[in-house]
């Protein structure tokens, strides 16, 4: 990967895509350094765009936006000032309100990263701003009203989950449908707290304060990058450097199936199932295990079952210019099988053109956006070939693809491998 030199950090990524998200609809909105870009389905621009701007009117280039209120407003995380949340008017591309977290008033709280309060919610009409977020040792919940004056958002200790504990760090954050979170850390630790939005006020104090975790999957030492849950948090997926780890985070406790979010598990915590590239995936994508960096793992946006459920069916994630897929029927099926070390299944790889920087799965399609350095590519997950493998599933379920991308057109060679070596896999 190259990059120009420059002395400023908007400058030195403004060539670059670096983070995005997907309206309901499909559309694409992305940050190229500090210009907000908007992409229809089919790739095309559907307007000039905008740029970045404090209310100082000082341009700066967002390392993440994600889109609220029904796709109204979208906040923005800057990259200099790490404690300030940006609201933007989507439509109009206005600054709309700013915020600096802050403890008693007078220390700054940095954002190292957040989410929205529960899954899907960014899909309600809302024009309070409701997120949970991770900083330092520390879980935290955010309400503002951007219309209310002040720039300053202090957080009280009922605001706060805190984990007093030298080296420590939460790196990650997601929630479930309900509003309960998962957060992860770089002791390898897995956290679920309950937290549930109808113990949330739509306005005023904080109601609900942050309480110890009922569950800690503390099972693998590598450190924590990113976590995502499904819609109805029956499946937690987190992702480390080399690979991801699946769990199932129901049980039976007195006759009945519950949460790990909702009862501690205790002697009921799960195995992991590792799923990780096989020495053949390496080979075939030309790299080694060196060069594997995974980014955050997650669920696709689920197709709509009626009566409120979803159904996922992915979960992807990416190493340099590689999407990573593994099928989710695929993943619960070797889930429940006897096995007396974590199990690994193969993976299908796409290979884009150039580095993927960051990815949002669509609404209600089996389809994912991803953001390329100098590119978005709307990438369909499934066709004939899924509905071929599910009439072949039962004789050949261990079957590995690498889909070789050819730079500069829209064709693909694909390549079958025989996954007869499944049982020599490490996790």
């Amino acid at each position: 990967m190259s990059s120009s030199s420059s002395s400023s950090s908007s400058s030195a990524s403004k060539d670059r895509y670096q983070t995005v998200d997907v309206t309901r609809d499909g559309r694409a909105i992305a940050a190229k350094g500090s210009k907000i870009e908007f992409k229809a389905p089919t790739g095309d621009t559907l307007s000039a765009g905008y740029q970045a701007r404090y209310q100082d009117s000082q341009v700066f280039s967002p390392r993440k936006i994600f889109l609220q209120d029904a796709g109204r407003s979208m906040l923005l995380l800057t990259p200099d000032r790490r404690s300030t949340l940006v609201k933007y008017d989507t439509e109009y591309g206005k600054n709309i309100g700013e915020v600096s977290l802050k403890i008693a008033d007078t220390l700054d709280y940095p954002i190292d990263s957040i989410t929205t309060p529960s899954k899907f919610s960014e899909l309600q009409q809302s024009p309070v701003v409701q997120a949970v977020g991770v900083s330092g040792n520390s879980l935290f919940d955010v309400r503002w009203d951007s219309r209310s004056p002040g720039d300053v958002l202090a957080l009280s200790e009922d605001q706060r989950f805190v984990k007093a504990s030298r080296n420590f760090r939460f790196t990650s954050v997601a929630t479930t449908g309900s509003g309960h979170v998962v957060a992860g850390s770089n002791d390898g630790h897995i956290r679920l707290f309950s937290r549930k939005n109808d113990e949330l006020e739509a306005s005023g104090p904080i109601v609900s304060p942050w309480k110890r975790p009922k569950t800690d999957l503390g099972q693998l030492a590598d450190k924590v990058t990113g976590v995502d849950t499904t819609r109805d948090g029956t499946w937690v997926v987190w992702t480390t450097d080399k690979y991801i780890a699946v769990v199932n985070t129901t049980f039976k406790s007195g006759g009945h199936v519950v949460s790990g979010f909702e009862k501690a598990m205790g002697k009921e915590k799960p195995s992991a199932l590792i799923c990780k590239l096989s020495d053949q995936d390496l080979e075939a994508m030309g790299i080694t295990e060196d060069d594997v960096h995974f980014t955050t793992a997650t669920f696709d946006q689920g197709t709509y079952m009626g009566d409120d459920n979803i159904l996922e069916q992915n979960i992807v994630t990416s190493t340099g210019p590689f999407m990573v897929r593994w099928k989710f029927r695929h993943i619960k099926n070797d889930y429940g099988k006897p096995r007396d070390r974590p199990g690994v299944r193969r993976a299908e790889v796409v290979r884009q053109k150039e580095e993927i920087t960051a990815r949002k799965f669509t609404y209600d399609k089996d389809e994912v956006v991803a953001a390329l350095e100098s590119d978005l590519s709307f990438m369909k997950l499934s066709g004939e070939e899924d509905d071929q493998e599910a009439e072949e599933e039962e004789e050949s379920p261990h079957v590995g693809r690498v889909l070789k991308f050819n730079a500069g057109d829209d064709d693909y060679e694909e390549e079958e491998e025989d996954d007869e070596d499944d049982e020599e896999f490490e996790p």
